[in-house]
């Protein structure tokens, strides 16, 4: 089972989702730079690449990150019983 995690750090706002694969984890990300996109620059309108966007919207220390993991292992553990505090043990971020 894998799945791709995405992290917002940016301005106060911490999030971790759990997303199906990357494009569903892009389109959070996406989502997240729109909404805040008007707070932060008032009227001026995003670029229509959205990568482009991304970069423009993120400020040097700030940070989200995009990454591939296995849960097999984790789902594994949560079939076993283990305790929930266990289960983040077994997650392999690659």
């Amino acid at each position: 089972m894998h799945a791709t995690v995405l992290v917002i750090l940016c301005e106060g706002h911490k999030s971790l989702t759990v997303c199906g694969d990357e494009a569903q984890a892009w389109s959070e990300l996406i989502a997240f730079v729109d909404s805040q996109w008007t707070a932060r620059f008032g009227p001026a309108l995003p670029p229509h690449d959205e990568a482009q966007r991304v970069r423009s919207f993120f400020r040097a220390d700030e940070h989200y990150l995009l990454a591939s993991t296995d849960l097999s292992k984790m789902a594994e553990r949560m079939n076993e019983g283990a305790p929930a505090k266990d289960w983040f043990e077994t997650l392999r971020l690659h």
